[in-house]
C-alpha cells in the first residue's frame, strides 16, 4: 500500500464507528483504529499491538475463539459470530458482531486476519431485558390462579394456555386448547345448559373482533370433572390494526357458584320455614281463640273442663315452638353447654321412651326396645342425650302410619355405644338423605296427620351428638321403605353412674309477701291470680317507680320483676331495690323472654337471684317457691342452732 493510500486508509479507519483491527497469522495485533481502541479501553496503538488477540475475550470464550471460530475463518476465508469483548479498564462486557476475514497478499497468500466488528451491546441488553420481562411474565402466568389463553394466529388453530388453565380445563402440559386445530381439545363449554359450538367460544369470538365482557360458563373436562368459569376475551392487533391473535382470561368460580347456590337454597328453606312457622302457630291459636269464645258464651262445667284441657295442650304446644326457636338460636351462636356426668345409656333410653310414649299412643304405633345386656357407660349430659333420642323417636312416630312398628336398640361396637331408631314408616327419598340434618329441612310424607314441624329437630340432633364427640347417620331405601337413624357415642372409661340426691318435699310454710312488677297488665294480673291460688299475700305494680314505692311500704320477701319495662327497666329497678335497706335481703326473680347464658349473666350482675323465661307456667312458680321455702327453713334452723 502506497503512502497516500495508507494515509487515506488510516483516515477512513479512524473515522469509522466500527472496530477495525488486524493481526498476523500468529494472532499478534498490529493495528486497531481509534474507535476500536476506545471501545475496549486501550489508550494507544503500541499497547494494542502488545495485547494478544485472545486477551480481548473473556476466559470462558477463549476456547471457542481459538479452537472453533478461527479455524472456521481460515477454512472458509470469512466467518461471523456474536461474542463479548472485554473492556480492559472496567472489565465490562461489550457485545460485538465479530466479523473476521483472511488478509491475502498480491499472490493470494494468507498474511493475517482483519475484523470489521460492530458494537451491539445496546441491542443485546434490550434483548436480555425483553427475555427477562418475558420470563417474569411467564412466571406470573404460571403462578397466577387465573387461567389465561393466547391465540397465536388469527385463525385460532393454535391456542396456548398457562398452567392454571391447563389444570382448569384438564389439558396436558403445553397442550392444545384450540377446538379448530388438527386435534381439537376435548373439553366442552356450556352456557345455560347449552353446549357452545366452536364459533361461539370466547376466543373464537375475540378473533372475529368481538369483546367478550364476561360469561359464566360450565366447563366439562375430558375426564368428566365439571366446574364453573367466568370468561373474558379480547382480540390482539398488529401495528396496522389487523387482528393477529386473541387473549382470554378464565376464573374458576366453582366454589363461588356453589356458595351462591347454597345461599339460594338457604333462602328458599328460610321462606319455607317462615311459611311453616306461620302454619304451626295458627294451629294452636285457632282452638285457643275458639275456646275463649266458648268460655265467654257460657258452657257447663264438663265442657269448660274439656276446653281448659284443650287450651292447656295448645298453650304447651306454643311454648314448645318458642322453646325450639330459642334453642336453634342458642345452637347457631354456640351458646349450648353440656352438663356432663357419668351415666348409663339404658337410663337415657328409658327417659326418651317415657317422653315419647304419649305420641306413640296417639299414633297407635308399637314401640319395642332391644337393649345391650351389659351397661354402656357414657360421660354425657343426660338431658341433652334424652332430647336426642326423644326427637328421633317422635320423628319416627310422626312419619310412621297408625299401627306401624318402631324399634330402639342399643349395642356396643368397638369403643362406641350405638343407638338405633328404626321404623317401617314413610321412608326418606335418596335426594334428601344428604341434607336431612340441615336446618329447616322439611320432609313431605304425604300424610297430613304427622303434624308438620319446623325442620329444626334433626339439625339439633346432629349438633348435640357431635358436641358429645359422636356422630349420627341415616339410612333409608326410599319412600315407603322406612328409615333408620344410628347414633354413635364414645364409651366412658367407667361404668359407675353418678347418683344424684333426691330432693325431699318442702314443708308447709307461712304466707309470704310477694310483689309482681310488669308493665303488661295482663301478664302481671294473671301471675297475681296464680300466686293468690297458692295462698300468698300479693301486690302488683305496673312500672319501676311504683315498684320502688311498694317495696318501701309493703316490704315484700319475694319480687317477680319484668326486665323489658319502659322508662325504668328491670335491671335499673333491681339495682335501686338493692340500694334500699329493706331490699338487700329480698329474693328477686327476673321475668324475661330472653333465656341465653349472657342474659342470665346480666340479670345476676344486676342483683337478681333467679331468672325465669316467659311464658312462666304454674309448675315453675310452684317449684321455685317451694325451693325458696326449703332454703328459708334450712337457714332458720341453722340460725336457731
Amino acid at each position: 500500500m502506497q503512502g497516500k493510500d495508507t494515509s487515506f486508509f488510516r483516515l477512513l479507519a479512524d473515522n469509522s464507528p466500527l472496530f477495525i483491527g488486524m493481526c498476523d497469522m500468529n494472532l499478534r495485533p498490529f493495528y486497531g483504529n481509534d474507535a476500536g481502541r476506545r471501545l475496549v479501553g486501550i489508550d494507544n496503538l503500541q499497547h494494542f499491538s502488545e495485547t494478544p488477540v485472545t486477551a480481548f475475550f473473556f476466559p470462558e470464550d477463549q476456547d471457542f475463539i481459538l479452537n472453533e471460530f478461527f479455524p472456521q475463518v481460515f477454512k472458509e476465508g470469512r466467518a461471523e459470530t456474536e461474542i463479548r469483548f472485554r473492556h480492559f479498564k472496567t472489565g465490562e462486557a461489550i457485545w460485538m458482531i465479530y466479523d473476521v476475514f483472511v488478509l491475502k497478499d498480491e499472490s493470494g497468500k494468507a498474511v493475517g486476519l482483519a475484523t470489521l466488528s460492530r458494537d451491539i451491546t445496546e441491542r443485546k441488553n434490550a434483548e436480555q431485558r425483553e427475555k427477562r420481562r418475558a420470563s417474569e411474565l411467564q412466571a406470573i402466568l404460571d403462578t397466577a390462579p387465573l387461567g389465561v389463553s393466547i391465540a397465536l394466529d388469527p385463525s385460532g388453530e393454535r391456542i396456548e394456555g398457562n398452567r392454571a388453565l391447563e389444570e382448569m380445563f384438564g389439558v396436558a402440559f403445553k397442550g392444545e386448547f384450540s377446538k379448530r386445530g388438527a386435534k381439537p381439545a376435548a373439553y366442552r363449554l356450556f352456557r345455560d345448559g347449552r353446549e357452545l359450538p366452536t364459533p361461539e367460544l370466547p376466543m373464537q369470538r375475540a378473533l372475529r373482533g368481538e369483546t367478550v365482557e364476561g360469561q359464566v360458563l360450565d366447563v366439562v373436562r375430558a375426564d368428566g370433572l365439571a366446574l364453573t368459569a367466568f370468561a373474558k376475551a379480547t382480540s390482539l392487533r398488529d401495528d396496522k390494526g389487523q387482528i393477529c391473535g386473541a387473549v382470554g382470561a378464565f376464573l374458576d368460580v366453582t366454589r363461588l357458584k356453589q356458595a351462591e347456590d347454597a345461599l339460594r337454597e338457604a333462602d328458599r328453606r328460610k321462606d319455607e320455614f317462615i311459611a311453616m312457622l306461620a302454619h304451626e302457630l295458627r294451629n294452636p291459636l285457632a282452638p285457643l281463640k275458639t275456646g275463649l269464645a266458648l268460655l265467654r258464651s257460657g258452657v257447663d262445667r264438663a265442657k269448660a273442663a274439656r276446653l281448659h284441657d284443650t287450651m292447656a295442650r295448645q298453650v304447651d304446644h306454643l311454648v314448645r315452638l318458642v322453646d325450639d326457636l330459642l334453642e336453634v338460636a342458642r345452637f347457631s351462636r354456640g351458646l349450648i353447654e353440656l352438663r356432663r356426668e357419668s351415666i348409663d345409656l339404658a337410663q337415657v333410653v328409658d327417659d326418651a321412651v317415657a317422653a315419647s310414649q304419649p305420641l306413640m299412643a296417639e299414633r297407635q304405633n308399637a314401640l319395642t326396645r332391644s337393649l345391650a345386656p351389659e351397661p354402656l357407660p357414657l360421660d354425657a349430659d343426660p338431658t341433652r342425650l334424652a332430647q336426642v333420642l326423644t326427637n328421633l323417636l317422635n320423628n319416627a312416630a310422626k312419619f310412621t302410619p297408625s299401627g306401624g312398628r318402631i324399634e330402639i336398640a342399643t349395642r356396643r361396637e368397638a369403643g362406641d355405644a350405638v343407638v338405633s331408631v328404626r321404623d317401617n314408616g314413610a321412608g326418606i327419598p335418596s335426594e334428601k338423605l344428604g341434607c336431612i340434618f340441615e336446618l329447616f329441612t322439611q320432609l313431605d310424607s304425604g300424610d297430613a296427620s304427622h303434624g308438620g314441624g319446623l325442620g329444626i329437630g334433626l339439625a339439633m340432633v346432629r349438633k348435640l351428638v357431635e358436641m358429645h364427640g359422636g356422630r349420627v347417620e341415616v339410612f333409608s331405601e326410599g319412600l315407603g321403605r322406612g328409615s333408620e337413624f344410628i347414633v354413635r357415642l364414645p364409651l366412658a372409661q367407667t361404668n359407675a353412674p353418678r347418683v344424684e340426691p333426691t330432693a325431699s318435699a318442702p314443708a308447709h310454710v307461712a304466707r309470704r309477701r310477694i310483689l309482681v312488677v310488669d308493665d303488661s297488665r295482663d301478664i302481671a294480673d294473671v301471675l297475681v291470680m296464680l300466686l293468690e291460688t297458692l295462698d300468698e299475700d300479693v301486690r302488683v305494680a305496673y312500672d319501676g317507680q311504683s315498684a320502688l314505692e311498694l317495696v318501701a311500704a309493703f316490704k315484700p320477701e319475694i319480687v317477680f320483676l319484668d326486665i323489658g319495662m319502659p322508662e325504668m327497666d328491670g335491671y335499673e329497678t333491681a339495682r335501686r331495690i338493692r340500694q334500699l335497706p329493706e331490699g338487700k335481703r329480698m329474693f328477686l326473680i327476673a321475668l324475661t323472654g330472653w333465656g341465653q347464658e349472657q342474659d342470665r349473666r346480666r340479670t345476676r350482675e344486676a342483683g337478681f337471684d333467679e331468672h325465669l323465661v316467659k311464658p312462666v307456667n304454674f309448675e315453675q312458680v310452684q317449684a321455685l317457691l317451694a325451693e325458696r321455702s326449703a332454703e328459708s327453713a334450712g337457714a332458720s334452723s341453722v340460725s336457731q342452732g
